[in-house]
């Protein structure tokens, strides 16, 4: 809910005289970003309110306030710097994915980010970062679990899919319907091969059983049951991604689960899943207010036996997404 609070550290970066970014280009990323939600009407009386766009309050954590959203302020950084400095007198440069296509890897994380000039969408795949510390298997939290983040989707924090394991997923179900959790994943591959960025991770399979959440999604505690271990390689080239799975143990009974992104059907990117090997089963689940971008989300999602497989996975557009425009927020 912080919206443009993510502009900070660009302007903390010319205040410190070390940004990589020309001020041309600062201004741009930093005036785009606030065009963005203002165009989407981020206001309630004038008030910030608790979302990105309209208003939606189980977006709120536990550690969540009605001044949080004003953490928006720091984005407002640049405002304190003269007007005759050069992030305000020099022109707007393009941001890099309004020119080409853009692929990198920030290994820390483990993140394999992929940007698309054609729909302008930013896709991070999480490879690497769950929140946790080393060793700790918690419940399902979409927030920093997931596989994928991006700039057009949400992930599900509400309703029917309130954490639980629905999009960006590929884990286990076993006999009750629980699907797998998603912690302490061991990254073991991360590199380019060529304009492919290549990732691979590993995790334990595991369900928490009487689970209480603190209510700041970072995955709920209880009763640890550990299953096979999952071996989950991408291969991804200008939006599109290939996704192998392993599972490396047994299990009595259930089957191999694999889901999109959580996208709006009606007004938004598309997601689809195209099965590259033998998958038994293949759904289209909706929720109703699971996010905050729509009033209806959908997922699809491949199931298999534990024979395993693989799928491609895509999020593409449905129809030519509009650039975020300038937003020559000039300093007066």
């Amino acid at each position: 809910m912080y919206r443009w609070c993510t502009c900070a550290p660009l302007w903390a970066g010319v205040f410190m005289k070390v940004s990589p970014l020309s001020p041309g280009l600062t201004r741009r990323i930093c005036s785009g970003t606030v065009r963005h939600f203002l165009d989407h009407g981020v206001t309630s009386a004038d008030i910030l309110t608790m979302v990105w766009f309209h208003e939606f309050r189980p977006m709120a954590q536990s550690y969540s306030g009605v001044g949080s959203p004003y953490w928006a302020a720091k984005g407002m950084l640049g405002l304190a710097l003269p007007p005759d400095h050069p992030v305000w007198t020099e022109p707007e440069e393009p941001i890099p994915v309004e020119a080409s296509d853009i692929y990198r890897i920030i290994a820390v994380p483990g993140w394999m980010v992929s940007e698309t000039c054609q729909d302008g969408i930013v896709r991070v795949l999480n490879i690497g970062t769950d929140g946790q510390d080393e060793g700790e298997l918690v419940g399902e939290a979409p927030l920093y679990t997931s596989l994928g983040f991006s700039t057009a989707t949400a992930p599900p924090q509400a309703g029917e899919w309130k954490l639980r394991s629905v999009a960006n997923v590929v884990g286990l179900r076993d006999g009750q319907g629980q699907v797998s959790a998603r912690s302490d994943q061991r990254v073991e591959r991360c590199e380019y091969i060529g304009e492919v960025v290549v990732g691979q991770s590993s995790w334990l399979a595991h369900w928490v059983h009487d689970d209480v959440d603190e209510g700041a999604g970072y995955g709920a505690r209880g009763i640890v049951e550990i299953g096979p271990k999952i071996v989950c390689a991408h291969a991804c080239h200008r939006g599109v991604e290939v996704r192998c799975v392993w599972v490396e143990g047994a299990l009595c009974s259930g089957v191999v689960l694999m889901a999109g992104w959580p996208t709006d059907p009606c007004d938004g990117p598309e997601s689809y899943l195209e099965p590259v090997t033998s998958w038994s089963h293949r759904e289209r689940l909706a929720g109703h207010r699971v996010t905050g971008l729509s009033k209806l989300t959908t997922v699809e999602t491949l199931k298999t036996s534990l024979a395993g497989g693989g799928a491609l996975y895509r999020i593409g557009r449905v129809r030519p997404m509009r650039a975020s425009p300038t937003g020559e927020c000039k300093r007066r």
